[in-house]
């Protein structure tokens, strides 16, 4: 009986230490579980918060929104409603709506959905106005949904003058589930909610709260839940939101399994003891114990009830070997996984900084052979003037996974990458080490360069083009224009011409709707000399161009015009034709002046002859001095005339100007 009592203990404590040590390696398995997909699901929040934060940050720095801001009235609704509209991203978003400063509703993309905050989401509008980049607010129910808003502040003159709000229903599409039922199973739950309020969701519906409060807690917590029992919980705090994002395991999903096998194992314990089998069980629990795997003996024919229990004896141990093949199986299913991530990623040692493993994507991406990478440190793909920065942020890894920012890293031929880090610390066959996986960002940073290089060089042309540059919409509105095209039209800045419609421009409303039309039929538009309207009402001259830019039936389309004020230019145009026209009277005057002369000249010179020989007492001696003195007006206005044409000089005479003073 002793012997027997103490193969018991021996049996039990040998069977429950088994089962407590799978138990805790299956649930730190399954904490570690939880924590990666947490991290993700709340980097992957964090994306899509920030995604809309840029269009509604897009949307609010619009001129037409900012015009409607300032003087609202249907005159601006058209363009600025289509801003909004630009502002929707995917079937979740409920409404985009404009607010003024109060709060008030002036613009909805969506007039059915009347979607407004409660009163107490005023700090919301205190954060957005604060900061550049808006601010994410927290999640309310309405109706059967949840939903949360995205603000983005209206800034006019260095003052906020409204708010872009985009409502939307958080939610999660199939894939996304099925993505996540993969990693932690049916059984598992994935709830987003307000960290300090009952609101949350299952990214399908509202559901109710955890019944901790997850505010001040880190790490894995358990709590009960109706229906359910207990549960392992992983809370991660969203960046930049008000939000908590929770993975949420039952307890028993991961025990019952062990809780059966102990229970198996200490039943055939006993019928061993009860049977007297115990030099037989003495051993295979020796051998358990032990850790190895005993082989199935040849069982003596002692009677049916000894060969059962040989074979039960033999299931346990089979038993054993399933749980660790098991283990050994997950394993190589994480394995698998590192290996079929299709960004580069690799685990380091945090004190050594030497490679412990990279998958094939980094071998590929570097170029280093995996043998290569395994020799080397993690000062071996870094420049030597980030070894030292590289060193004090391995120091501050902690076990989430956290965005480490760009950085330089060097191929194995020498090329430089920016790359962006997401790390975190891991135990590693027993070593402190840490896990990364890299995105390499070189290009898309060489795209955004560029195209930032290339809108400053189109934001100099525009601003500093000598001629007038207006960007319109489709339907007429203007949207953006040039201190030129303000200068040129009189008025003291572009920001007052943006908003208003095109036709206010033209002197005739028919031109406009004539160009209009030609726009429409055939995409671009050319006029020589154009008449516009300054803003004191004074017409001008315009040379005017004008494309649009995408097709007319674009939602993004729009008409740029380039307007050259040629009001001077046609005036003297018209000065010269006329100057040209008086040259060709004066060569026409010149030369009927010259034979006209030739005429007077022999009835100057007949008519002296004849008063010579008449006496001046005769009658016909008055009349010749009659005939002669029209001759001389006559020769008079042929010199006039002469002068005119530019082919003889006005006669010289000497003028006291005193006696002119005089009179």
């Amino acid at each position: 009986l002793l012997i027997g009592a103490m193969l018991a203990v021996v049996i039990g404590g040998s069977t429950w230490g088994v089962y407590r040590n799978h138990a805790r390696a299956e649930k730190v398995i399954t904490e570690n579980r939880l924590s990666q997909v947490a991290e993700e699901l709340s980097l992957a929040l964090d994306r899509t918060s920030r995604q809309l934060l840029q269009s509604t940050d897009a949307a609010a720095r619009n001129s037409a929104v900012r015009a409607y801001l300032e003087h609202p009235g249907p005159r601006l609704r058209g363009a600025a409603l289509g801003a909004l509209f630009r502002a929707e991203s995917g079937p979740q978003t409920v409404t985009v709506q404009l607010w003024d400063t109060a709060g008030h509703v002036l613009l909805n993309t969506e007039p059915d959905h009347r979607v407004r905050a409660p009163s107490d989401e005023t700090p919301l509008l205190r954060r957005a106005a604060m900061s550049a980049s808006g601010a994410v607010g927290r999640l309310h129910v309405i109706g059967d949904s949840v939903v949360f808003a995205v603000v983005s502040r209206v800034r006019l003159k260095r003052r906020v003058t409204g708010y872009v709000v985009l409502w939307r229903v958080i939610s999660s599409s199939p894939d996304a589930r099925r993505a996540a039922s993969l990693l932690i199973g049916d059984s598992g739950r994935i709830l987003v909610g307000n960290a300090t309020d009952s609101v949350w969701s299952d990214l399908e519906a509202a559901t109710a709260a955890p019944p901790v409060n997850l505010s001040r807690t880190r790490g894995v917590v358990t709590y009960q839940r109706p229906r359910i029992g207990r549960v392992l919980a992983m809370p991660r705090r969203v960046a930049g939101t008000p939000w908590t994002v929770v993975v949420e395991f039952p307890y028993d999903s991961i025990m019952a399994p062990m809780r059966d096998d102990a229970s198996r194992l200490l039943l055939i314990d006993a019928f061993v003891l009860l049977l007297g089998l115990l030099s037989r069980l003495t051993a295979a629990v020796e051998s358990t114990a032990a850790g190895g795997a005993p082989s199935p003996a040849a069982h003596p024919a002692g009677g049916d009830e000894l060969i059962r229990l040989g074979h039960a004896f033999d299931a346990m141990v089979a038993r054993v070997d399933d749980a660790l093949a098991a283990r050994t199986a997950s394993e190589e299913e994480y394995r698998r996984l590192f290996e079929s991530v299709p960004l580069p990623a690799y685990v380091f040692d945090v004190e050594s900084l030497r490679f412990l493993e990279v998958n094939g994507a980094a071998v590929r991406h570097y170029g280093y052979s995996r043998e290569a990478f395994l020799s080397m440190t993690l000062r071996d793909i870094r420049s030597a003037e980030d070894v030292p920065r590289m060193e004090a942020d391995v120091r501050i890894l902690n076990d989430r996974p956290q965005a480490r920012g760009i950085w330089r890293h060097l191929k194995h031929d020498g090329t430089p990458i920016d790359v962006e880090v997401i790390s975190h610390r891991i135990n590693f066959n027993g070593r402190p080490a840490a896990l990364t996986v890299v995105t390499d960002v070189t290009e898309r940073n060489a795209a955004a360069d560029a195209l930032r290089l290339s809108e400053e060089r189109y934001r100099s042309l525009f601003r500093e083009a000598p001629f007038g540059i207006a960007l319109s919409s489709v339907e007429g509105r203007i949207v953006d224009a040039n201190p030129a095209l303000a200068s040129m039209l009189g008025y003291a800045s572009e920001r007052e011409i943006v908003g208003r419609h095109v036709v206010e421009l033209y002197a005739d409303p028919d031109d406009r709707n004539e160009i209009f039309a030609e726009l429409q039929r055939t995409g671009h538009c050319r006029r020589e000399a154009l008449q516009w309207m300054r803003q004191d009402g004074r017409p001008i001259t315009a040379r005017f161009t004008a494309r649009v830019v995408f097709d007319a039936r674009h939602p993004n389309a729009y008409v740029e015009a380039i307007v050259e004020n040629v009001t001077e230019r046609v005036r003297l145009e018209e000065q010269f034709r006329q100057a040209q026209k008086m040259e060709a009277i004066g060569r026409l005057a010149g030369g009927i002046a010259h034979d006209f002369n030739n005429l007077l000249t022999v009835i100057l010179a007949t008519t002296e002859l004849l008063l010579d020989r008449s006496p001046a007492a005769g009658p016909e001696h008055a009349e010749l001095e009659d005939v002669y003195r029209s001759a001389q007006r006559g020769a008079d206005l042929t010199r006039q005339l002469l002068a005119f044409s530019r082919r003889q000089m006005l006669s010289v005479h000497p003028l006291s100007a005193n006696t002119l003073v005089r009179g």
